[in-house]
């Protein structure tokens, strides 16, 4: 079902998660929410406060949908894996929720907005900033500057899992498929399946052995993901040629 989704939108020119695009609906009614309840005690406002009531209304009421799209986009472009900033991030999710129904009901009649509401208001927006940080995290793992000078940890991954077998990207078993290229490292989904279940391309077992959680985490085999398409693959470039 979700591939069929992914699909008619890639058809038509979006090809990357959806979950960014809508994230910034709840955060910019968050963020004219608090905005408009510090102005509201400050000026002694009451209408700024009905306004930044209004505004959280909304944030609490985008905030499902775009919680539902981000564990969509999780399913289908992490394939399921249990990494630390997504376990993080459905965490801050819940926290956000409670605090946007506390700042929508505690003012539930609509009554001048209390000073009690700013710590709210400002506390989901601390909230938000971190599942920013976090969804940061998940896309760039603080590579953006130097791709290939932190992969330490997964470089070390792969030096005993993998480079027996796969030294500098080629293949000791099969020399013409190295692994630049090669279909498995197309997307995280079809990277892992191999790991958990490796099949030659006619849909049999090879000689590689199955990884299972045991021996590597869904964390690991993010982290090897990641060396594995920026480092590893890059080598055995001519390798079978």
């Amino acid at each position: 079902m979700l591939g069929k989704v992914y699909s008619s939108l890639e058809a038509i020119g979006y090809d990357h998660p959806i979950h960014p695009s809508t994230v910034h609906i709840p955060i910019g009614l968050l963020v004219g929410a608090m905005v408009l309840s510090l102005a509201a005690v400050v000026l002694r406002r009451p209408s700024l406060a009905q306004a930044a009531r209004s505004c959280m209304i909304l944030a609490l009421l985008f905030t499902f949908p775009t919680i539902l799209i981000g564990i969509m986009d999780w399913s289908y472009y992490y394939n399921d894996l249990w990494l630390h900033a997504i376990r993080v991030k459905i965490v801050l999710s819940g926290i956000l929720v409670v605090l946007l129904g506390l700042g929508v009901f505690v003012d539930r009649e609509g009554v001048r907005l209390r000073v009690l509401l700013v710590p709210v208001y400002v506390l989901s927006f601390l909230v938000v900033a971190a599942l920013g940080y976090y969804g940061g995290e998940l896309v760039y793992g603080g590579r953006a500057a130097n791709i290939l000078g932190s992969f330490g940890q997964s470089g070390s991954v792969f030096e005993i899992n993998c480079a027996m077998c796969h030294p500098e990207g080629r293949s000791v078993t099969y020399p013409k498929l190295p692994l630049r290229n090669t279909p498995q490292l197309a997307t995280l989904e079809k990277f892992v399946n191999q790991i958990r279940d490796p099949r030659l391309e006619n849909g049999e077992h090879g000689k590689m052995p199955p990884i299972p959680r045991e021996v590597l985490s869904d964390e690991d085999l993010w982290e090897l993901y990641q060396y594995v398409v920026h480092v590893a693959g890059n080598h055995g470039a001519t390798a079978g040629k």
